[in-house]
């Protein structure tokens, strides 16, 4: 099964392993470097974001990868006559990757955890040592 985009400097083709993103114009090979076309693995996608286009502006389907520690975002803007397809595809995403914490994705700030323990500390209610044995795990949490 493959799923089509026709985005609007793009063309995104969906299987069950990956994304291929095929630059169409002169000016998004400029913007996007001239490396050609892009493929992602649907592992790798720990989020995605849709914006319906109108008959005025421009929709978006936005990608968060997560590679090699880091996460990056990838945006296909595409036209109404498109919003089918853009559904389907983040649809597919989400599905494909269901098993992963996806839309659940961990918002954690580390310093706000931090001063919430400093608080119980200073209340009493933590001992210091307690404190500084959470703070060493605080500060080892990736997200």
């Amino acid at each position: 099964m493959e799923l089509l985009l026709e985005g609007i400097n793009e063309l995104l083709k969906v299987n069950e392993k990956k994304i291929v993103v095929t630059r169409k114009k002169l000016l998004s090979l400029a913007m996007n470097g001239f490396k050609g076309n892009k493929t992602i693995n649907l592992s790798s996608i720990v989020d995605v974001k849709i914006k319906k286009a109108t008959y005025l502006l421009s929709g978006y389907i936005q990608l968060t990868i997560k590679a090699e520690g880091k996460q990056t975002k990838d945006t296909i803007k595409f036209k109404a006559s498109e919003n089918d397809a853009a559904e389907q595809i983040a649809y597919f995403i989400e599905q494909t990757n269901a098993g992963k914490k996806f839309h659940g994705k961990i918002q954690f700030d580390a310093a706000g955890e931090i001063a919430k323990y400093k608080q119980l500390l200073q209340a009493e209610i933590i001992t210091p040592a307690e404190f500084e044995q959470l703070e060493r795990i605080i500060s080892k949490i990736e997200v």
